[in-house]
């Protein structure tokens, strides 16, 4: 890619940096130009015509170079090359009797889930380890701590209220109290998982598994069910 060849060499770089630098001036100043017209009552269209082409233009060429120049991203928070190995966690709910249920991201709320998410993979297995009992666990089931435990206890409940609300008819999360149907929706959202009575429990959630999912993503794409699951934590209050 060309961001990664523009990196590789000093003088390179300093020829990036100045032309990020014109296209910022060049953009205020065609920016400048509309305004400076406008107020002497001139025809500005053409100078307007002109700055949206030529921000059309620095957009295309960022993108295609994924090379910032700002106020022109890339886009990169929803554009990028995938990895060819992916790598997500499942969480369930389990019932005294153990039969595990899959979530629905809305038991978190008014948390969005993907924050949610997000902590939960870079922080929880970490809580209450050291840095070498880390490095040893890696990703593997290991002994409870008590941070952990609080943790899981805490997400157990919100579970089971969850899983209550939904059993007398009313969504399982706490953002449609008021307006419902109405309430505004996360930038990321997901698919609800409890669409009946069926998906859940009569009994209550008293425990929580933890599954690592791990797939090739061309394997994957020719065949749905190629993917790998390893039990990384399970609680049981």
């Amino acid at each position: 890619m060309l961001h990664r060849l523009a990196e590789s060499f000093p003088w390179l770089r300093t020829a990036v940096e100045l032309a990020r630098l014109a296209a910022f001036l060049v953009f205020a100043g065609l920016g400048f130009r509309i305004v400076w017209l406008e107020k002497r009552k001139r025809d500005s269209q053409p100078a307007i015509a002109q700055f949206i082409i030529y921000a059309l233009v620095v957009s295309c060429l960022t993108g295609l170079t994924q090379i910032e120049a700002w106020p022109f991203t890339t886009w990169a928070l929803v554009h990028h090359v995938s990895q060819k190995t992916m790598v997500d966690w499942k969480l369930e709910a389990v019932t005294a009797s153990g039969k595990a249920y899959p979530i629905d991201p809305r038991f978190i709320e008014p948390l969005p889930y993907e924050d949610f998410d997000t902590w939960l993979k870079k922080r929880f297995l970490a809580l209450g380890l050291t840095a070498e009992e880390i490095r040893i666990a890696s990703g593997t089931p290991h002994t409870i701590t008590t941070e952990q435990a609080r943790v899981a206890q805490f997400l157990v409940a919100r579970l089971e209220d969850a899983r209550t609300r939904f059993r007398n008819g009313r969504p399982p999360g706490t953002n449609g109290w008021l307006l419902g149907r109405l309430s505004a929706p996360y930038h990321f959202d997901r698919p609800t998982v409890w669409r009946s009575s069926a998906d859940i429990p009569e009994t209550s959630f008293v425990g929580l598994r933890i599954w690592q999912l791990e797939w090739d993503v061309e394997e994957r794409y020719r065949d749905e069910s190629r993917v790998q699951r390893r039990l990384i934590f399970h609680y049981r209050s």
